[in-house]
């Protein structure tokens, strides 16, 4: 006898058996732990200084260099990357896992 035969001649015992399974999935489903705002830090800063009108190299001597070397002080720095532009300098300050 097959497994199909057999459901097919104890159609009451594979409903029963169905429904069972189908509740017990709902169940699982429902007690499943949730978060919708899982916890993860973001350890990058973005530390943007506005010099309109200064081109990018100019916007580098004064402003990034000087923006950078402070925060190569900080203890908990990872590293440190930049960009100037013409009239803005963008650094972003990534921390340690600590």
């Amino acid at each position: 006898m097959s497994l199909t035969e057999f459901a097919l001649k104890r159609n009451r015992l594979t409903l029963v058996m169905l429904a069972v399974i189908v509740a017990g999935g709902v169940a699982a489903y429902r007690s499943l732990p949730r978060s919708e705002d899982p916890d993860f830090t973001i350890r990058t800063a973005l530390v943007a200084t506005y010099f309109p009108g200064a081109s990018p190299e100019r916007v580098e001597q004064l402003v990034t260099d000087k923006i950078e070397q402070q925060v190569q002080e900080l203890p908990e720095l990872d590293y440190v990357s930049s960009e100037s532009r013409t009239g803005v300098s963008l650094i972003y300050v990534n921390i340690k896992e600590k």
